[in-house]
Order: C-alpha cells, then structure tokens, then sequence
C-alpha cells in the first residue's frame, strides 16, 4: 500500500485522500511545481498528495520532453502530442502503481476535459512500457471508455462524447471476486454495460494523460485518485459530490 488516509472527518472539509487507502492523489492546485518560459509556466512536476511510499520518498509526476504541459491554475494542459507525465520519485527513480483484486479491489477517478474526442484515443493514465494497461476514452460510433488491464480491453458505450465545454468525473472500479466486475460511472451515474474481468490481472499505472508516450490527451486534467479497494456507497457519495464542483464549466 503506497498510502493512507486519515479516515473521513465532518470537521474539515473533504479530501479525497481522507478517505483510507487513497494510494494516488494529484490534484492540480496542490503542489505542482513550474517554470517560466516566454511568459507560459510549464509544469516541472505534479506532486502526489497521498502521502509517502514505504521508503518515505514522495511520488511526482514529472515531465519526460521538452514539450511540457501547461500550468493554468486550476488545472493542467496537455496538448494532444508529446505532453505528458511520468511517476517518479524526487531522484527520478521510477514508480509503478499495481493494483489488483485480492485485497478489495481498487478504484480510479479522474476529472478531466477533452477538447479533441474525435483526434485520437486519449489516455488519462497508463502503461509507459507496453501499453497493455491504461485508461482512455476512445473515438467512434458510440464514443466510449475504454479500460485495458494487461490486454484485456474493456470497453463501456457512452450516449454522446464528453467534448463539449465541461469537465467530467471518470469513475472506474474493479471488485475482488473470482471475475472482476467492472463498472464506470461519468459524473456519478453509472454506465448501463458492467463486464467483468479475471482477477490475476493487475493494473499497472505509471504514466499520465499518455500510454507508452503515444495516444496523449488532448485537454486538461484537474484530479486524479486512485484508491486500493472499492469505495462503499457513502464514499463514493464524498468523492463524487466533492468532484461535481469541478465538473460545471471549463
């Protein structure tokens, strides 16, 4: 487990990573680290807020080309070509988020805006090495999500494309039985299609908004958290309502 949370508390206000076995949580607000260059700030690094790996280092997000993302504040902006970002501790040592089914599942959310459905398949965060693992919507006819846990792809339908001026919350969860149920919810409701998967397979993240340095997104993310079990319905209920006050407008 790469981090804990403190358990949900009514006297502060919400974090996602209050809540227990929050092992990822980068929101772009918090910690992100910039440069100058011709007046644009450049983000240097995206600093975890999930706490310490067992070795007490922190994991960043760091850029990996000369091409860099964009700070704007309150988000972060990819532009669909080489901007990405890379897991790493401070030395630059690499990092590998696993999660797997046989401790309770795990759960991904990512707030994020696409400005270009139709330019590509755009992953929100996967697999540098292999690409047989990321999580990315995917052009067509219907649009989906499409979730790919060591080659197995999993593909959810949408009704309509998720480019259209707002932020959106992706939910995705895997649970721990025998075969993996996985379900996506977009912005709190969850899809109509749940398909299951075996659970010896494990999801490997270590990029963002890439895999394998091809298919970058195109747009901006806010958050991402990732959780080491299945959220219960009233955490779910925290997370969700927390993220519905990023999801309004661009």
């Amino acid at each position: 487990m790469l981090g804990l949370g403190s358990g949900i508390s009514a006297t502060k206000l919400f974090q996602p990573n209050d809540i227990s076995e929050c092992v990822l949580a980068f929101h772009a607000s918090d910690g992100v680290s910039v440069t100058e260059d011709s007046g644009i700030l450049i983000v240097d690094s995206w600093m975890d807020q999930a706490g310490t790996l067992s070795n007490g280092s922190r994991i960043y997000a760091t850029q990996v080309s000369t091409k860099r993302p964009v700070w704007n504040y309150s988000h972060i902006t990819f532009d669909g070509a080489n901007d990405r970002l890379d897991l790493n501790e401070a030395d630059g040592t690499d990092v590998e988020v696993i999660l797997d089914t046989s401790d309770g599942g795990w759960t991904i959310l990512a707030v994020y805006s696409s400005d270009d459905w139709s330019a590509g398949n755009e992953a929100i965060l996967g697999d540098p090495d292999n690409s047989q693992n990321f999580l990315r919507h995917k052009p067509g006819s219907p649009n989906q999500v499409e979730i790919k846990i060591n080659n197995n792809i999993k593909r959810f339908d949408l009704s309509e494309a998720l480019n259209n001026g707002r932020y959106h919350a992706i939910m995705v969860t895997a649970s721990a039985d025998s075969t993996s149920e996985l379900i996506c919810y977009i912005d709190g409701v969850a899809l109509v299609d749940t398909e299951t998967i075996a659970n010896t397979n494990d999801l490997q993240i270590e990029q963002l908004a890439a895999k394998a340095g091809i298919d970058n997104l195109d747009g901006n993310i806010k958050h991402i958290v990732v959780y080491d079990k299945i959220l219960s319905s009233d955490e779910r209920t925290l997370l969700n309502d927390w993220a519905s006050r990023y999801t309004a407008v661009l």
